[in-house]
């Protein structure tokens, strides 16, 4: 069984063409053909059936193109352990982030992992919280950096930082005007747009003025951070929200912050991995840069109010 065949038989498939194929190879169309044709004859029986809006894998398809997948993978993870046995990060690396986070480290984590390790294929996907601990917990992604309510008694991972939450007002707003801080009770008169549960946002804001026995107005649920800093900025309601994503309308004089105190409202982030495959060197290289640029933001003040926890090791 010639390898190359197989990597044509999953582009074909994953790009609906054989020309796309033949360009995401660099191979001559017909040679992606004959690639196509060796492994249908030895398997007996056609894999990839041609229609004029592009190329699908047959029922026999499916089931080489699923065993092919795993001989691929076990091929890159034998030739990542080789190399690891030289302390060489290598080979894909999947990590999941939180909305918040992906908006504010993702670039500079892109940027750094192909400076200083080339041969490490970073791939990043932004979900919310409880999405990526099940993504973690399966195996869908290799690591994944999600937050915590600060009473959680679930932590199953590395903590990297604890932030602070603030309330959020307009501009325009007097009632707050100058104020650093706000006492938590002050909140409870206030109309809140929130995002809905399950966002771990929402479950640890609830979970916090219960376990203080006091009760918030939310009047509108909307999970779109945009569509929320534009309500509020209109002088209409108020959110709670961390720093990173609303800086910009503060500093433009949009929004006001005041952080929640009396008492604190936080909330951790945690770096976790799945068990479903060893902590590689790719892995530990990936989880040290993110601790360098979280400990780099400290230091340039770009997200406020924030404790860092976790520490560079080899």
């Amino acid at each position: 069984m010639d390898i190359r065949k197989l990597k044509t038989l999953v582009l074909i498939a994953e790009l609906g063409s054989i020309s796309a194929a033949a360009r995401a190879a660099r191979l001559a169309q017909p040679a992606v053909s004959q690639h196509l044709l060796a492994l249908e004859k030895e398997f007996g029986s056609q894999l990839i059936e041609r229609r004029r809006q592009g190329a699908e894998a047959t029922e026999a398809g499916k089931i080489v193109l699923e065993h092919a997948r795993q001989i691929l993978s076990h091929l890159e993870r034998a030739k990542s352990d080789v190399l690891e046995l030289q302390g060489h990060a290598f080979g894909p690396v999947i990590l999941g982030l939180p909305t918040t986070v992906a908006a504010t480290v993702s670039a500079k984590l892109i940027r750094r992992i192909a400076l200083k390790h080339p041969d490490v294929r970073l791939r990043i996907v932004e979900s919310l919280s409880g999405y990526l601990k099940e993504w973690v917990d399966s195996g869908r992604v290799d690591l994944a950096v999600l937050y915590e309510p600060s009473d959680s008694k679930t932590l199953g991972g590395e903590v990297l930082m604890i932030e602070a939450l603030y309330l959020v007002s307009s501009g325009r707003d007097s009632r707050f005007s100058g104020m650093s801080t706000v006492d938590a009770s002050t909140i409870t008169v206030l109309p809140l747009v929130l995002p809905g549960r399950p966002h771990a946002l929402r479950v640890l804001i609830d979970r916090f003025f219960a376990a203080n026995e006091l009760d918030i107005d939310v009047h509108v649920e909307l999970d779109a951070t945009v569509a929320v800093r534009e309500l509020v900025s209109e002088d209409l309601v108020y959110t709670i929200l961390p720093f990173p994503p609303i800086e910009d309308d503060v500093i433009r004089g949009k929004l006001q912050v005041h952080q929640i105190v009396s008492p604190h409202l936080q909330r951790i982030l945690v770096f976790c991995r799945s068990h479903h495959h060893a902590y590689s060197v790719a892995f530990r290289a990936v989880r040290n840069e993110l601790v360098t640029i979280l400990a780099e933001l400290k230091t340039k003040n770009d997200w406020r109010c924030w404790e860092i926890k976790a520490t560079n090791f080899v």
